[in-house]
């Protein structure tokens, strides 16, 4: 994470005497002194999973170098930028995706990515990203990453469940998100504002229109 907002690192360790080791205890002090969050959470099998965070960006060679730090690089990966047909691949064959955004107003793009494939995710409970995704995703408090941690082990953990929001994404996709579903709201925003008629309409009909409704509302 970058800008104003604390940096925060997950560590995803085996059972509760590994998280109280006092090499990881030392390691977590030193994140600590650095200026890091650090959450903890323990998984009966972590060495089951793979991490995958694909694309690029100026934290990207920080976090490698940080997942070395932690020894971990096992069990993460940054591939950075992949081409459609690759970025298509990790959507195809994993089984679960994040969504760490934070902006209230701002429409998740991966979410729509996640649901289009029958991914599920875990996301934090933003207006947007509920009002996108409803039952197709797990939500966290925003800004609460342990909460968020949680929900991954959880979901990981529970293949049926994962099945489920999954299937809700692709249902509202089919539904109410794919561009045929769209299009014609989209459409008609660009033409009031253009003043165009819709297509197949006769000339003038937008401008009547227009005129209609102002009566209407009494101007």
């Amino acid at each position: 994470m970058t800008g104003a907002r604390q940096p925060h690192v997950l560590l995803v360790v085996e059972n509760v005497a590994l998280a109280r080791d006092h090499r990881l205890q030392k390691q977590v002090s030193s994140l600590h002194g650095h200026g890091y969050r650090v959450t903890v959470i323990c998984r009966s099998d972590p060495g089951n999973c793979h991490f995958a965070f694909v694309g690029d960006g100026e934290a990207r060679i920080h976090a490698i170098r940080l997942a070395a730090q932690l020894g971990i690089p096992d069990w993460v990966s940054f591939p950075g930028w992949a081409g459609q047909d690759e970025a298509f691949t990790y959507l195809s064959t994993a089984d679960l995706g994040l969504e760490p955004n934070m902006e209230d107003i701002v429409s998740p793009v991966k979410g729509m990515e996640y649901m289009a494939f029958g991914l599920p995710f875990v996301s934090f409970d933003l207006t947007e990203t509920r009002a996108l995704a409803g039952e197709a995703a797990a939500y966290a408090r925003p800004g609460d990453v342990a909460s968020f941690a949680r929900l991954i082990d959880e979901l990981l953990s529970d293949p049926a469940r994962r099945a489920a929001l999954g299937q809700a994404g692709q249902r509202l996709v089919t539904e109410r998100v794919a561009w045929d579903r769209q299009e014609g709201a989209y459409l008609g925003v660009y033409q009031r504002l253009l003043g165009k008629p819709p297509a197949g309409a006769p000339a003038g009909a937008g401008a009547a229109a227009e005129a209609a409704e102002l009566a209407g509302k009494g101007a």
